[in-house]
């Protein structure tokens, strides 16, 4: 009986270092996903604090020559555009609104050349370009000169955010060999570190897309269809993962079909998303919310969180639909890029986001 005993617990020991061992490798396939577990807001009801006045608004065209925008960035002394069919990204002073020049990269396939303008971003020291579909990252100085390139291999950078150092954490919503969607790499492309589970049996490439923004210690992303918020340090470690305001379930997002053998995806006419332009700035972590799609409020609502929790803060209204889904903040302004008469603006705002936020009452839980 002893025996008996003594095998049955061996087996039973061995039968729970089995799941132990398959949960563990589920886990690094992705199965368990970051971007599906997550914690609900406090409160599910939207506070319009107040909508912003509009103190300036630049005319893309007959200022700059720029046809068209899709992406703003800033650093301290200047604004950056894009202009996607040109596939150049203009320099605007931020204090005379006058251009300096712009980075522009040739037509093709070759060193130095692209086929499309994607996402960029800006640093300290250089403008980061991503040619998505030629899987290619490119450094540009602001002199307008091609510091670096290369060609990320698997990874498909469909977002780039850079760091002060020179590491740069690329967005990709294809899984690679690791089964992750976020990689960090040194400024000449070697992978550093990747982090993000991909959720592999219910893959779907839509669900993480989405805006990411980094303040120095920590990286964040913001979902468009799944309504998360995601926080990771600069290891890569994972902090939380937190409901927006909506939390509309994301599943409804999507329709899938298949077309001869192969699954096909497309986002729902009658979906609800969430995030098309994310920023930081001091404590707040500041979204532009896409909503329903043609509805009222699709892309003039600022939802505000605070960045230590993703607590809600509040909300602003825009006076103009952030339709191009771009932001960006400094101490005094808000930039966004708006349509007035169908034509392309950067709208200027003055950022009192922290008054209104103070007379408001809501309070950060700690």
């Amino acid at each position: 009986m002893k025996i008996k005993l003594i095998q049955s617990g061996l087996i039973l020991f061995l039968f729970t270092l089995i799941l132990l061992m398959s949960s563990c490798q589920n886990e690094e396939k992705g199965i368990k996903s970051v971007f599906l577990e997550k914690e609900l807001q406090d409160s599910s009801e939207r506070v319009v604090l107040s909508e912003l006045i509009l103190s300036d608004s630049l005319q893309l065209m007959d200022l700059y020559g720029i046809t068209s925008a899709s992406t703003l960035k800033l650093d301290e002394n200047h604004i950056y555009v894009n202009n996607p069919f040109e596939k150049h990204v203009y320099i605007i002073k931020k204090d005379s609104y006058d251009y300096v020049g712009k980075i522009a990269p040739g037509e093709g396939r070759g060193p130095g050349e692209v086929t499309g303008l994607g996402y960029f971003d800006v640093t300290n020291d250089y403008i980061i370009l991503a040619a998505e579909s030629q899987y290619k990252v490119q450094l540009w100085d602001k002199e307008g000169n091609l510091v670096n390139e290369f060609i990320t291999d698997q990874i498909r950078p469909h977002r780039v955010t850079g760091w002060p150092d020179g590491k740069i954490t690329i967005l990709s919503t294809f899984p690679t060999d690791a089964d992750r969607v976020f990689h960090t790499v040194d400024k000449g492309g070697e992978i550093l570190q990747q982090f993000g589970n991909f959720d592999m049996d219910n893959f779907n490439p839509l669900m993480y897309s989405g805006s990411t923004v980094q303040d120095d210690n920590y990286f964040y992303y913001a979902g468009f269809s799944e309504h998360v918020l995601i926080k990771w340090d600069r290891d890569g470690n994972h902090l939380f993962s937190k409901a927006t305001i909506d939390n509309f379930p994301g599943e409804l997002n999507y329709i899938t079909f298949l077309n001869g053998e192969e699954r096909v995806f497309q986002y729902s006419e009658t979906g609800v998303f969430s995030a098309v332009g994310t920023a930081i700035n001091n404590e707040y972590w500041i979204l532009i919310h896409a909503g329903e799609r043609g509805s009222d409020t699709s892309t003039r609502l600022l939802d505000i969180y605070f960045k230590q929790d993703g607590s809600y803060a509040g909300s602003v209204l825009l006076p103009y639909r952030a339709g191009f889904g771009t932001i960006a903040v400094d101490e005094s302004y808000i930039y966004t890029l708006h349509n007035i008469d169908d034509e392309t603006h950067i709208g200027i705002y003055k950022n009192n986001l922290n008054e209104l936020v103070e007379e408001s009452g809501i309070a950060q839980i700690d």
